[in-house]
């Protein structure tokens, strides 16, 4: 009888330590819009871009095995960013992408990749079937 009794207070102990107001969903992004361009570069996270409506927009980059990358963006608009890359850290940064990431370049005026971020996470948008 106190094993039942003991196992009782565990039980009723544990339920008045939850929250009250039922489940809390995990922290997530929102974003302006699938596509963001800006002068010099673009960012979007590749499941948002996929999961919108818009079947223009597009966020991409590719890795060759010449040794070179390029990331190229559509807005809404049909405006596109694009930039290259023989730098063999934003290869390997390239190279992490995945289908929930959030993905943000720039480039110089002559369309070489300043800088290449690469961010996945539970709080970007997961790609939808």
């Amino acid at each position: 009888m106190s094993r039942i009794f003991s196992f009782a207070s565990v039980l009723l102990l544990v339920l008045a330590l939850l929250p009250a107001g039922g489940a809390q969903a995990g922290s997530r992004n929102t974003r302006v819009g699938p596509v963001v361009l800006s002068d010099t570069g673009a960012s979007g996270v590749i499941s948002t871009v996929r999961n919108s409506s818009n079947a223009f927009e597009y966020i991409n980059c590719t890795i060759r095995s010449s040794g070179s990358a390029t990331c190229i963006a559509f807005d809404a608009a049909r405006r596109s960013r694009a930039c290259n890359s023989t730098d063999a850290e934003m290869i390997r940064v390239i190279g992490t992408m995945r289908s929930d990431s959030y993905v943000s370049f720039t480039a110089n005026s002559e369309g070489i990749c300043t800088a290449v971020s690469v961010t996945t996470g539970s709080r970007e948008e997961p790609k939808q079937p």
